[in-house]
Order: C-alpha cells, then sequence, then structure tokens
C-alpha cells in the first residue's frame, strides 16, 4: 500500500483491514455452503443453519490452532470470533431472505 503514497503505519491498517474483511469473506462463504451440504434439498431452517455455524466454528478454531503451532505465524481466538461472526451474518442473510421467499410463496407478503 505504501506504493499507493500511502504512510506505512496507513498502509498496514489499510492492509489488515482488506485481510479481516477477506476473512469474514470468506467463512461467511464457507458457511453458505457448509449449510448446502448440510440441508440438502429440505427447506432451509435455523437448525440448519445453527450446524453450518457450527461446522464453520470448528473449521476457524482448527484453522487458528494449526497456525499456533507455527513459527511464523499465531493462532488468535479474536480470528476465530472473527471469523465466526462473518459465517453469522451470511447465514442470517440467507436465513432471513428464505423465511421472507416462503412467507411470499405462501402469499403472506414480506415481512
Amino acid at each position: 500500500m505504501s506504493w499507493l503514497g500511502f504512510p506505512p503505519d496507513v498502509a498496514w491498517v489499510i492492509h489488515r483491514a482488506f485481510r479481516k474483511l477477506g476473512h469474514l469473506t470468506a467463512y461467511g462463504l464457507f458457511a453458505v455452503l457448509a449449510l448446502r451440504s448440510v440441508r440438502g434439498d429440505r427447506p432451509t431452517t435455523g437448525g440448519f443453519a445453527a450446524k453450518a455455524l457450527g461446522i464453520a466454528v470448528l473449521l476457524a478454531s482448527t484453522d487458528e490452532t494449526m497456525q499456533s503451532f507455527a513459527s511464523e505465524r499465531g493462532g488468535s481466538a479474536l480470528d476465530v470470533l472473527l471469523d465466526a461472526c462473518g459465517a453469522a451474518l451470511a447465514l442470517f442473510f440467507l436465513l432471513r431472505s428464505a423465511r421472507r421467499r416462503l412467507a411470499t410463496n405462501l402469499g403472506g407478503g414480506a415481512r
């Protein structure tokens, strides 16, 4: 980022923010795929979303645990929390969308 003319401390903050945003996005996508895998052809429910969230948190925990054994990396509980938030946000919006679609298809309108 310093090649864009940012001072080193500002470049570091921008770089870190983009990395964290990437984690939110990646774990959100993973959670959506996990939900698809868990529910199969059945309708999306909160129970399936909870299972998908559990799988995403398990992956994040495993990843951070493995990183803690690498000398050039470090595991962080805050990163697990960030990854879990990305997964939860994606599942929340997907579940809300599914409920609205169901209400519309049943003639109840969007809530």
